[in-house]
């Protein structure tokens, strides 16, 4: 999105446990783009509970009022949709969480909460997830099967075929001025998949002969 202000947060099944792990990466890059410096000074107050950037893009940010634990989910879920409203009011919003069957509850719960009322805002969520791991999530798959979100959009995806393979190694080792890339390698190394084959591409472009690609190849 050309001009919009984009915050990206990968999922890890390691920090699945960890409250506020996917979540608190979304606010501390909006905060680092300095994109929210027109929200509520309260929404951004709440918000310092996720993510200490906050403070270090804003030090006026007054400290949060102290609430009982039940309240928490509510009054971050809260803030959050006032700050990414406030910002996109300014330049269109992003926001773009991979992997969201990985993705802890507490963000889950709290992005859940926000898409029902985004409504015609110029804020975009956008979600990534393996539909075989997203059916034995509780959260993420509530999430992605909401259909009284009624802007919601499924997209299934296949493995990319051997010319879209070609063309998307082809265009990053030129944007990395990079020429002559092994094509056939990377894509019978990467089966198709899109984020191995620009992994692979792109530390073929770092290390050329020293790259993975052959070790990768005699597994």
């Amino acid at each position: 999105m050309e001009g919009a202000v984009v915050a990206r947060a990968q999922a890890y099944d390691a920090e699945r446990e960890l409250p506020f792990a996917v979540l608190g990466e979304l606010v501390k890059q909006l905060a680092t783009q300095r994109a929210i410096g027109s929200a509520d000074p309260e929404a951004l107050s709440e918000l310092t509970r996720i993510s200490s950037e906050i403070l270090k893009a804003f030090p006026g940010v007054p400290k949060p009022v102290e609430w009982s634990p039940e309240l928490m989910p509510l009054r971050i879920a809260d803030a959050l949709f006032k700050t990414v409203t406030a910002a996109a009011a300014d330049s269109p919003v992003m926001l773009v969480v991979d992997d969201i069957h990985a993705a802890d509850n507490a963000s889950t719960a709290i992005l859940h909460s926000v898409a029902r009322k985004l409504g015609d805002t110029r804020v975009l969520l956008v979600l990534t997830g393996r539909t075989s791991e997203l059916r034995l999530s509780s959260a993420p798959w509530a999430f992605a099967s909401d259909q009284a979100i009624t802007t919601l959009r499924t997209l299934e995806l296949g493995i990319l075929p051997g010319e879209a393979t070609e063309e998307l190694v082809r265009r990053l080792t030129r944007t990395m001025g990079k020429s002559d890339p092994p094509v056939e390698r990377i894509a019978q190394v990467c089966g198709g998949n899109p984020l191995a084959i620009e992994l692979i591409t792109r530390e073929w472009a770092n290390h050329g002969s020293a790259s993975l690609l052959h070790d990768l190849e005699a597994l």
